[in-house]
C-alpha cells in the first residue's frame, strides 16, 4: 500500500513537470514569433551576408540552444532532483550534466539537418511537405538501423550476457519461437538508475535482445524467462517494422496538415513560407497536429504490447511468473497499477499494469 502511495505521488508530480514542459515550450514558440525576436535574429543573421545553408544553420542552432537553456532549469527539477527524491537516479550532478549535453548535441545535430532540408524544399517545391517527409522516412530507417550500436550505448553500456544456464535457457526460448538473434545483452542501467527494463534494438542480423542488469538482479530466472518471451513476441509478430510503417503513415499525415495550417499562419500574418524567420511557425504548427497524432499512435503501440503479453504466455505458459515480473516491474519503476482515462488515451504506450494483468488471466482462460 505504502507502495502504490509512493508511485501515485510519483506520478502526480510527473504531470505537473508534464505540463509545465508544455507550457513553457508553448510560450517560448509564441514569444519567439510575437516579440519579432524571430525576425531580429534572422535580419541579423543576413546582415553578414553569410551564405543561405550557414544561416539556416545558425539560426537552428540558436532557436534551440535558446530553448535548451530556458529550459534548464524545469529540466533538472524533474529528471535529476525529482528522480534523486524518490529514490529512482542514481547519478550525481556532473554525471547527470554530462548525458544532458549529449542529449543536447544529438537534438542540434537532428534538428539542423531537418532544418537544412525543410527549407531547401521549402525554397524549391510547394510539395516541399512530401519531399521532407520522405527525407524524414529515411532518416528513421538510419535512426533505427545506428540506435543499437552507437545511440544506445552512448548513454548505456552494454555487455553480452555472460554463458550459462539461463542464457542457453533463454537461447532456446528464442529457437523455440524461431526468433534468430545476435545475441543477448545487459543494458547497464544500475551505474544511473534504479529503474528496470528490457526491449529489442535492431532489425535483422544486427538485432538483438537487452535486459537491464538491475531487471536480472531483481527477477528470478522464470520471471526472467517470461519477460523475454514477452520481448521475443514483439520480434515474432514484427512489431519492429510495424511501428516504423505505423509512424510513416502518422508522420505523413503530420507533414500533411503542417503545411497546410503553416501556409495559412504565414498568409494571416504576412510572412514569406521559406524564410528562416518562419521557422518557430513551423515548429508550432508542428507541435500541434504532432500532439493530435498521439492518441491513434499510442493505441496502436497499446495493441502490440499486448500482442506480446499474449505471446509471453504462449511461449513460455507461466502467467504467475509474468505477472510477478510485471508487478516487481511497477514497483520499482513507481508505475501506478491505473491510471485517468485521458492520461491512458493521450500519453500512455503501454497498457495499465491492472489491465494488463486482467488480459492475462483472461488469455490464459481462454486458452484452457
Amino acid at each position: 500500500m505504502a507502495r502504490n502511495a509512493k508511485a501515485f505521488s510519483y506520478q502526480k508530480g510527473k504531470d505537473v513537470f508534464l505540463l509545465a514542459r508544455f507550457i513553457l515550450s508553448i510560450a517560448y514558440l509564441v514569444f519567439f514569433i510575437l516579440s519579432h525576436l524571430a525576425q531580429d535574429l534572422g535580419d541579423f543573421l543576413h546582415e553578414g551576408s553569410l551564405n543561405i545553408f550557414f544561416i539556416r544553420f545558425l539560426y537552428a542552432f540558436v532557436f534551440l540552444s535558446a530553448y535548451y537553456i530556458v529550459s534548464l532549469p524545469l529540466e533538472g527539477a524533474e529528471s535529476f532532483y525529482y528522480e534523486k527524491k524518490f529514490g529512482l537516479l542514481r547519478q550525481n550532478l556532473a554525471a547527470w550534466m554530462v548525458d544532458y549535453v549529449k542529449s543536447y548535441i544529438l537534438s542540434v545535430l537532428l534538428f539542423v539537418v531537418l532544418v537544412e532540408v525543410i527549407y531547401f524544399f521549402l525554397a524549391r517545391s510547394e510539395l516541399w511537405w512530401l519531399e521532407a517527409w520522405s527525407f524524414w522516412v529515411v532518416l528513421m530507417f538510419i535512426l533505427t538501423k545506428l540506435a543499437p550500436y552507437v545511440l544506445i550505448p552512448l548513454f548505456y553500456p552494454l555487455v553480452p550476457w555472460e554463458e550459462g544456464e539461463l542464457k542457453r535457457e533463454l537461447l532456446a526460448l528464442a529457437s523455440q519461437a524461431g526468433v534468430r538473434l545476435k545475441d543477448i545483452y545487459k543494458v547497464i542501467f544500475s551505474q544511473k538508475t534504479t529503474k528496470l527494463n528490457a526491449f529489442v534494438a535492431g532489425w535483422g542480423k544486427g538485432r538483438y535482445l537487452a535486459l537491464a542488469d538491475s531487471l536480472c538482479q531483481e527477477l528470478t530466472p522464470e520471471e526472467i524467462k517470461s519477460v523475454f518471451a514477452h520481448e521475443l513476441g514483439h520480434i515474432k509478430y514484427g512489431h519492429a517494422w510495424k511501428i516504423f510503417l505505423a509512424s510513416a503513415a502518422v508522420s505523413f499525415c503530420v507533414f500533411f496538415l503542417t503545411a497546410y495550417a503553416f501556409r495559412y499562419s504565414c498568409l494571416h500574418l504576412a510572412l514569406t513560407p521559406s524564410h528562416i524567420t518562419t521557422l518557430p511557425l513551423l515548429v508550432l504548427n508542428g507541435a500541434f497536429f504532432f500532439i493530435i497524432s498521439l492518441p491513434l499512435r499510442n493505441a496502436l503501440l497499446r495493441y502490440w504490447e499486448s500482442e506480446a503479453d499474449n505471446y509471453s504466455m504462449k511461449l513460455y505458459p507461466e502467467a504467475q511468473k509474468f505477472i510477478s515480473a510485471l508487478e516487481k516491474l511497477g514497483k520499482r519503476n513507481l508505475v501506478t497499477f491505473s491510471i485517468p482515462q485521458w492520461k491512458k488515451v493521450l500519453f500512455a504506450t503501454h497498457p495499465p499494469l491492472a489491465e494488463r494483468i486482467r488480459k492475462i488471466y483472461r488469455y490464459v482462460a481462454s486458452q484452457n
